[in-house]
C-alpha cells in the first residue's frame, strides 16, 4: 500500500495456492509441483469415468444373452432380454438409499475397487435379510463363476445385482423344468439358486 498526494492507493494482492480466483497461482516453482487436474471433491473412483464404467457394463449384460452350445443353446441368462435395468455407481453403503427399487426390475451397482470378497457377500447376505422382496447378489471381479467353461462374470468390476425376488423366482421355476441347471456345478447352484 502507498499513500499519494494523502489518498490510499491499495498494493497488488499475493497470489495464493488456495481456490480458482483471479489471484490463484497455477505454475510450478522451485518448492511446489504444478497444481493437480480437478477431479471432483469427494468423487471415488468410479466417478472418474462413470460413462465408460456403465458402458463396459452394458457389454457384459449384452453378452449374456448371447445363446451358447456349450449350454445347450441357451444364453447365460434367458431373461436378461425382458428386464427393465439400471447401472448405478455408488459407495456400498449407499445402496440402501435407492432401495426400493422405482420403476425397474434389476439394479446393477457398481461399488468400490478395493472391497473384498468377504465384505461383499457378508453385505448382500445382510441385505436379503433387511430387504425381504429383493435378492442381492454379489460379483466380485476376483471370484470368476463358470457354467461349462462360459464365464458368467463381470470380472472387470465390483458389483451388487439387485432383483425383485417374486419375478426372479417365477424364472427360475420355469427354467427348473429345462435341462438349463443341469450344466451348473453344485457350488454355483447353492450359492446363486438356494
Amino acid at each position: 500500500m502507498a499513500y499519494k498526494s494523502g489518498s490510499y492507493v491499495p498494493g497488488n494482492p499475493k497470489l495464493t495456492r488456495q481456490g480458482d480466483g483471479k489471484n490463484t497461482k497455477y505454475s510450478s516453482s522451485s518448492r511446489n509441483n504444478a497444481r493437480k487436474k480437478y477431479r471432483g471433491q469427494g468423487k471415488g473412483w468410479f466417478m472418474v469415468d462413470e460413462s465408460s464404467i456403465k458402458k463396459k457394463v452394458r457389454n457384459w449384460i449384452s453378452s449374456l444373452m448371447v445363446s451358447h452350445q456349450k449350454l445347450n443353446n441357451f444364453s447365460i441368462c434367458p431373461y436378461a432380454h425382458t428386464a427393465k435395468y439400471d447401472i448405478i455407481c455408488c459407495k456400498i453403503n449407499k445402496i440402501s438409499d435407492f432401495m426400493p427399487l422405482n420403476g425397474i426390475e434389476v439394479a446393477i451397482f457398481v461399488v468400490s475397487d478395493n472391497i473384498t470378497l468377504d465384505e461383499l457377500i457378508n453385505f448382500c447376505e445382510k441385505m436379503n435379510k433387511i430387504h425381504k422382496n429383493y435378492i442381492f447378489l454379489d460379483d466380485h471381479k476376483d471370484d470368476p463363476t463358470f457354467i461349462n467353461e462360459i464365464q458368467t462374470n463381470c470380472g472387470e468390476f465390483n458389483l451388487v445385482i439387485v432383483q425383485e425376488k417374486q419375478k426372479l423366482l417365477k424364472f427360475r421355476e420355469k427354467l427348473h423344468k429345462t435341462d438349463y441347471y443341469k450344466l451348473w456345478s453344485e457350488e454355483m447352484y447353492y450359492k446363486i439358486v438356494k
